[in-house]
C-alpha cells in the first residue's frame, strides 16, 4: 500500500475492489448455492459492509448507507440459512435416538431452509446487477478533495483511538464476568476492529499477529453464540411442548447448549486474560507504529 496516497482516492479504490469480489461471490452464489458460497459470500459482504461503515464520510452523503442496506438484505438471508444449518447440525445426534422427536422437527427445519434457498439465487441476481451499476459510480465528498488526509496520517490517528476503546470494554466485561448478550455485542465489535485493521495490514504489516489473536477472540465468541442461538429457540419452542416424554427430549437438548454455552464463555474470559498479561494492548500498538519492510530490489544480471 502507498501510504502517500491520498485517503479519499483509497476509499474509493477499496470499495471497489470489495465490490467487485461480493460481485463474484453472487455470481457462484447464484449458480451454486452451497454452504461454501454461502459462507463466502457472507463474508465478502460483511466486509464491504464493514468498509462501507468505516469510511463512509470519504463518500457523498447518505451512498455508503444506501449500499449497505442493499447488501444487508441477502446478508440477512444466510444468515437465516446458517442458524439453521447450526440448528440442524446440533439435532442429527438426537434425532438418531429410538423414540426421539426430532426427526419431525429436522425435517421442518430443512423444508424451511429450502423456501430460504429457493429466494437466495434471485436476490443474488438482482443484489449482483446493483452491484454492478454501483461499479464506477463511487465519487468522493467535495468537500474533502482539498483537505483529505493521508492513509497513512488517518491510520495513525484512528487505531490507537479504537484499540484503546476495544480492550477498555474488553476488560470491563471480563471484570463483571459479563453474560451472553453482552459478549454477543463484544464479538461483533471483535468482528469489526477486525475488518478495519485488515482494511490497513498492508501499510503495517506487523498487524498480522494481533489480526491472529482478533479471529480467536472472535471464533470462540462465535462458538458461544451459536450455542446461544439453540438455546434462545429451544426455550421457545418449549413453551410450546405438552407430551412429557418431548419435553424431556427439549430439556436435554437446551440442557447441553446451556453447558456448552457457559463453557465457550469461560473460553473468552481465559483467552482475554491471557491477552492482557502478555501485554496485547501495547502490542498492537506498537505494531501499528512498526516501519513496513523495505522492499529489496534484485540487481540484474550483467
Amino acid at each position: 500500500m502507498n501510504s502517500r496516497i491520498k485517503l479519499r482516492d483509497w476509499s474509493a479504490r477499496v470499495v471497489e475492489q470489495r465490490l467487485a469480489k461480493l460481485e463474484r461471490e453472487l455470481a457462484r452464489l447464484e449458480k451454486t448455492p452451497d454452504a461454501d458460497a454461502i459462507h463466502d459470500t457472507r463474508v465478502a459482504s460483511r466486509r464491504l459492509r464493514s468498509a462501507l461503515r468505516h469510511l463512509e464520510d470519504e463518500f457523498r452523503e447518505g451512498e455508503a448507507d444506501r449500499l449497505r442496506e442493499e447488501v444487508s438484505r441477502v446478508a440477512s438471508m444466510l444468515g437465516e440459512i446458517r442458524d439453521l444449518d447450526i440448528l440442524m447440525l446440533s439435532l442429527a445426534p438426537e434425532a438418531r435416538r429410538p423414540r426421539s422427536p426430532f426427526p419431525a422437527l429436522l425435517q421442518s427445519l430443512d423444508r424451511r431452509r429450502a423456501r430460504v434457498l429457493l429466494n437466495v439465487a434471485p436476490a443474488a441476481l438482482v443484489l449482483g446487477k446493483r452491484l454492478a451499476w454501483w461499479q464506477g459510480r463511487w465519487a468522493v465528498a467535495e468537500e474533502t478533495s482539498e483537505r483529505s488526509p493521508t492513509v497513512a496520517a488517518h491510520f495513525e490517528k484512528i487505531y490507537p483511538k479504537i484499540v484503546r476503546r476495544y480492550f477498555n470494554k474488553g476488560a470491563k466485561l471480563a471484570r463483571r464476568q459479563a453474560g451472553p448478550d453482552e459478549l454477543h455485542r463484544f464479538r461483533i465489535r471483535s468482528k469489526r476492529l477486525r475488518y478495519v485493521a485488515e482494511l490497513y495490514a498492508g501499510l503495517a504489516p506487523a498487524l498480522r499477529p494481533a489480526l491472529r489473536e482478533l479471529r480467536s477472540i472472535q471464533e470462540v465468541l462465535g462458538s458461544m453464540q451459536d450455542q446461544s442461538m439453540i438455546v434462545e429457540y429451544f426455550e421457545r419452542r418449549l413453551m410450546d411442548v405438552r407430551t412429557p416424554q418431548r419435553q424431556t427430549e427439549y430439556m436435554r437438548v437446551l440442557h447441553r447448549a446451556r453447558m456448552k454455552q457457559a463453557f465457550f464463555r469461560q473460553q473468552f474470559f481465559r483467552r482475554w486474560e491471557r491477552l492482557e498479561q502478555s501485554g496485547g494492548e501495547k502490542r498492537w500498538l506498537a505494531a501499528a507504529a512498526a516501519p513496513a519492510p523495505k522492499k529489496v530490489q534484485k540487481r540484474k544480471a550483467p
